[in-house]
């Protein structure tokens, strides 16, 4: 019998709703390769939009315009008329939750993008982790976090924050993950960026009431699971070694 409709439904052709339906750790592998082969069959043709259902039930609105932008339905920006500069931690933290899937992270630099004065775009960093090569001390930043306002496309956004970063703090390279629920990572790979393998899935249990995750550890219980499906690993790099 096939369960597929338990766990995913087709909105549209191109919209994926992954359902919060299984109810153990093994329902939830089940229902990740259910929803990864699903996908993968639908975007030999034409790309694919997966939306969670704890993501949606969260953030209604956010979710809404990214549909809307995923049908061309967005306010294009061109990054050529913006400026970047640095910004507060808050004012980052505030946009990001706005505006970005999973919210602020934790980081070290904070980049705004600005069109006639509006803050429409930010980019988080890390602090950079140090490491020894031979002779050489190598300066290493995770790029954490970008966004644009949810319902606009900063045309050249991502590498004109890039580009400005590194201007200022001089890294020897720079990683970042793809989350594979949200992006494929391509626009890495066009900014200059190597794939380095891929991460494994991450367990979750989701409270139905909050439609909060939050990673399983230690074989905690829960009424609901979800698997992610993992990262892909980018990077970056600015100097030999």
């Amino acid at each position: 019998m096939d369960n597929s409709g338990k766990y995913f439904e087709w909105l549209e052709e191109d919209l994926l709703l992954i359902k919060v339906a299984a109810r153990s750790p093994q329902e939830a592998l089940t229902q990740r390769d259910a929803v990864r082969q699903a996908v993968e069959d639908r975007r030999k043709n034409a790309p694919v939009l997966m939306i969670a259902q704890d993501r949606l039930e969260a953030r209604p609105e956010q979710y809404r315009k990214r549909i809307e932008a995923h049908r061309k339905h967005f306010r294009s920006i061109f990054a050529r008329n913006c400026e970047v500069r640095r910004i507060d931690a808050s004012t980052c933290a505030a946009f990001m939750d706005a505006n970005h899937g999973y919210g602020h992270a934790t980081s070290r630099y904070h980049y705004g993008i600005f069109h006639k004065g509006a803050l429409v775009g930010a980019a988080q960093f890390s602090s950079a982790r140090t490491w020894t090569k031979g002779e050489k001390k190598i300066r290493s930043c995770e790029w954490v976090r970008y966004a644009s306002l949810a319902d606009s496309r900063i045309s050249g956004g991502m590498g004109k924050v890039l580009r400005k970063f590194i201007e200022e703090i001089h890294p020897d390279d720079i990683m970042s993950y793809a989350d594979l629920e949200w992006s494929d990572g391509r626009t890495y790979e066009k900014l200059g960026f190597t794939a380095e393998g891929t991460t494994e899935s991450v367990l979750f249990g989701i409270d139905k009431d909050t439609w909060k995750r939050t990673p399983v550890k230690n074989n905690e219980t829960y009424s609901y699971y979800f698997l992610n499906f993992g990262s892909r690993k980018f990077r970056l790099k600015l100097t030999q070694y």
